[in-house]
Formats: structure tokens, sequence, C-alpha cells
């Protein structure tokens, strides 16, 4: 996930300093500081949103009650999902971050947080959410859950800076939580699954 060269002003030796500053950093930072820069990367606020809409969908698709273990199974999963692909939004995002004053405090362009280990921890998140997911609740909704980070990550986010589309764009990522939660409830994709999704 790097971006390919784009005339900027980001140097060589800038680029390649990178991650020895965020190694430099991180050997005397304290754990508590470190795991609260990977949190801001998990991006906790849209996490918790995605997280909130999986859960909506799956009391549409429980109508005759809840089943706890799936739901709990379906919130970890997402969850995980939500806050893998954040972090992996961050690392592709850091260069752009670094251009912006108001960006440039961010763990990954401040150097306090390596990209490559960004990068690892966000993978793993997101592969242990939909390695969860398909045993635990069902495929069909590990492959939504896959599906989104595809979308959001590789769809949506390059087109931001492309395409006034790009909102537009966002919304089917943005609204497969819904659907996700409706089909971990149920098994399959139903009318009220599409409902949730087109809300």
């Amino acid at each position: 996930m790097e971006f390919p060269p784009d005339g900027s002003s980001d140097s060589p030796v800038a680029v390649s300093a990178a991650p020895a500053a965020a190694d430099a950093q991180a050997s005397t930072r304290s754990l508590g500081a470190v795991l609260q820069d990977y949190l801001v990367l998990a991006k906790p606020e849209i996490s918790s949103v995605v997280t909130l809409s999986a859960f909506a969908g799956f009391l549409v698709g429980s109508p005759a009650g809840l089943d706890g273990g799936v739901l709990f199974w379906t919130m970890l999963g997402t969850a995980l999902c939500a806050g893998g692909v954040g972090m992996l939004n961050h690392v592709l995002e850091r260069r752009y971050d670094a251009r912006m004053k108001r960006t440039a405090a961010r763990p990954l362009p401040a150097g306090r947080v390596d990209p490559d280990a960004a990068r690892r921890v966000g993978l793993l998140l997101v592969c242990l959410a939909v390695g969860l997911l398909c045993p635990l609740v069902n495929a069909l909704t590990a492959i939504l859950a896959a599906l989104t980070a595809v979308l959001y990550l590789f769809v949506y986010t390059p087109l931001k800076r492309v395409t006034k589309w790009n909102t537009l764009i966002g919304t089917v990522p943005g609204a497969l939580p819904a659907l996700g939660g409706y089909t971990a409830a149920t098994g399959h994709l139903g009318t009220g699954g599409w409902a949730m999704f087109g809300i």
C-alpha cells in the first residue's frame, strides 16, 4: 500500500528517515502512549458508528429476539474490521496528512508510529475480523466485511482526490455494515437488509 511518485515535495531522504524516526521515538515512549497512538489510528469514533450500524441491522433481522452469542461475535468482528480499515486508511493517507497542518500531528506523519507496523496491525485486524465472522457468524457476513474493507481502501480512498462523486461512492462501503448486521442475524440477504443498506 504505497503511493507512486507524484512529484511532491516529499524527498527520498525524508521518506526513508520516517521509519527510523518512528523506531527511535517508540523505543523511548511508554506503552500507554504507543497504544494511544494505535487507538487513534483505528479511528474509534468512526469504528463506533460502523459497529452501531451493524447492531441496527442485526436488530432488524432479529424480530423474534436476539441471539446473544451471534450478536457478540458480529459486534466484535465489525469493530475489528472497522479499526483495521481505519488504520490502513491512515497508512495510505500519511503523505497527504503530512502536508496539512490539521493532520500533520497524527501518529504516522509525526513519526510516532512506523508505517510498516501500522500496516501489519491493520491487516491483522481485518484478517482476524473476517476469520472470526466466517465460522462464528456466517460466511456471507464475513464476505461483506471483506468487501467493505476493499471498497473503502481501494475505491473510495483513492477517488477522494480524483472525482467529486467520491462522497456518493463512499456511501456503499458506509452502508455495508448495516447490511452485514442483518445477514449476521438472518444468514441471507433480504428486504430488511436492503432497506438498511438504502437508509
